[in-house]
């Protein structure tokens, strides 16, 4: 928890992490399965820091119950939108 927690400020757009985190396999799993405490809280801290990451940054793929990898948006597309993201936010520095 206390890594995650420092994620934002390290890598703000770590969307590859909460997607790996939010696939059906993982924290969603440990949480419906066994419901402890810790799982929750890290779910649920998952869910905030992903909620205020830029929407270009967020459903780009996941995975499902298996750990099966599923793209959500066209890996070009998404790639496109955040380089876009980027530019517009840094220039070309």
């Amino acid at each position: 928890m206390r890594s995650l927690i420092k994620v934002p400020e390290t890598t703000p757009y770590a969307y590859n992490l909460y997607e790996d985190m939010k696939g059906k396999y993982l924290l969603p799993y440990l949480v419906e399965t066994y419901q402890y405490p810790c799982f929750i809280q890290l779910a649920e801290q998952v869910e905030k820091q992903y909620d205020v990451m830029p929407e270009v940054f967020k459903h780009i793929y996941s995975y499902d119950e298996f750990g099966n990898f599923y793209s959500i948006r066209e890996p070009e597309e998404a790639k496109r939108s955040m380089e876009e993201f980027i530019r517009a936010k840094w220039g070309n520095q």
